[in-house]
């Protein structure tokens, strides 16, 4: 009996598990799944489309790129334009089927600071599954970006219609108004050139604001706004095309005599003051004098007033308004009352601390006015970057000269004495092996036969 029982239970299951299996329900077919592949990228390319070979911002450049795919369908690209390791612009574009001949048609961007170097193309393709390649263009198939020219003249083009010239000034970036400038009180573009009725002509460049930061390549950008503290008279504006500072040139006086032309000529204003030592001296039209003025000289007690530190004399003080430095200097200082630095790698003590002097006394720049400071004593404060050269004079011009062999140069390593070619010294002082570029004060004093380089 108990056998009986288990073969009839045995073959029932068996029968229910033959049902089970005849209920399962098969497909007709079952899915086709897609076969696993990248995006293809070749053939990247970027050209100037109006000239061959460099380009230059506001420029129009074509992009082109061959993207595929064997086995799926494209989703979607993405190209930037670089300039060196930066990005300057990007596009991403829909795309369809397994295979496009993409082009970007792009206006190079003209950016503050950035107009120079290489560009670059990197592109980024997806497919249908999500799958993503990357290319970037080779080096040696980058093209050159160089600053453009934007000619003698560029505009003030104002929200009524009107319009007025700024110039651009010898050998810099800088566009100027000049005497004729008539401050409209109204919001304004920069333009590179008007059409033929005098209008804004947008197929050239034109600078306008963008969060109040002015942008090139935005001829739908917004206008330019000024503000004035109250009681400044606006004179002029200057505007530089590299790093888009927009300068306002104010009525400025010193101690209440306003600069004029000076006979250094652009970019120099000019006043001649008596100025006794220890007097407090305004300045007025400018924004902060703090780091406009010469250290030996001023010791500044407000943003628009400073005591007067040198000995009692007759001095002009020159503005410069592409530097906003003030220089201060009496030409007709002879030794012993004073005397002159004149070489190469110094500068004006005050940031962006650049090195201008030249064996050259043609201008406030090429030279060094010293103070005296002590019996046989005279020293400048000035930014000195390695490589300087220089010699003290007994006066602004060639002549009577100090021979720096003649003197202990001080500290050992920091300074040294001048070679030519052949090895000779000059008598010309000059960096040593121990130097670091930075703000020094130079000193000689005539009596302990030093040169001092003072930290």
């Amino acid at each position: 009996m108990n056998l009986f029982r288990k073969i009839s239970l045995l073959t029932g299951l068996a029968l229910s598990i033959v049902a089970c299996k005849e209920e399962v329900m098969r497909p007709n077919s079952w899915p086709v799944w897609p076969t696993v592949s990248k995006p293809t990228i070749s053939d990247l390319r970027i050209q100037a489309v109006e000239t061959a070979g460099t380009l230059h911002g506001g420029d129009s450049a074509l992009i082109t790129v061959h993207i595929s795919d064997a086995h799926n369908p494209l989703l979607e690209a993405t190209l930037w334009l670089t300039l060196g390791d930066e990005e300057m612009a990007q596009q991403t574009f829909a795309l369809s089927g397994q295979e496009k001949e993409l082009q970007w048609h792009i206006r190079i961007p003209l950016l503050a600071n950035r107009q120079t170097g290489q560009l670059g193309v990197r592109i980024s393709a997806t497919n249908a599954i999500k799958s993503t390649s990357e290319e970037t263009l080779a080096a040696d198939e980058q093209v050159a970006l160089a600053a453009p020219s934007f000619g003698q003249a560029l505009y003030l083009y104002f929200q009524d219609g009107s319009s007025q010239p700024l110039f651009k000034q010898a050998e810099t970036d800088n566009y100027r108004t000049d005497e004729t400038f008539q401050w409209k009180n109204l919001p304004f573009w920069i333009c590179s050139a008007l059409t033929s009725d005098e209008k804004m002509d947008v197929k050239g460049m034109v600078w306008s604001s963008n969060n109040n930061e002015i942008q090139a390549n935005m001829p739908d950008g917004m206008p330019i706004t000024l503000s004035l503290t109250s009681g400044s008279v606006l004179k002029g504006l200057q505007f530089n095309t590299s790093s888009f500072e927009l300068g306002k040139l104010l009525s400025t006086a010193i101690k209440g005599i306003e600069l004029g032309p000076s006979a250094y000529g652009s970019p120099y204003l000019f006043a001649q003051l008596d100025l006794t030592h220890g007097e407090t001296v305004s300045f007025s039209g400018f924004s902060d004098i703090t780091h406009l003025i010469n250290p030996d000289f001023f010791t500044p007690t407000s943003s628009n007033s400073a005591v007067f530190t040198g000995p009692d004399g007759q001095y002009q003080l020159l503005y410069d308004v592409t530097t906003n430095f003030i220089y201060i200097e009496n030409t007709a200082t002879t030794y012993p009352a004073g005397m002159w630095i004149c070489g190469t790698g110094l500068g004006f003590p005050q940031a962006p601390l650049q090195a201008t002097t030249a064996w050259n006394w043609s201008k406030p720049t090429d030279y060094v006015y010293c103070k005296k400071v002590g019996d046989e004593q005279y020293e400048a404060t000035i930014y000195a970057t390695a490589g300087f050269m220089f010699k003290f004079f007994h006066q602004r011009n060639w002549g009577t000269e100090e021979d720096g062999r003649n003197y202990q140069l001080l500290p050992a390593g920091m300074l040294k004495d001048g070679t030519n070619e052949w090895g000779d010294k000059t008598g010309d002082v000059a960096s040593g092996t121990d130097f670091t570029a930075g703000v020094y004060r130079i000193r000689i004093d005539r009596l302990a036969k030093t040169i001092s380089l003072i930290k």
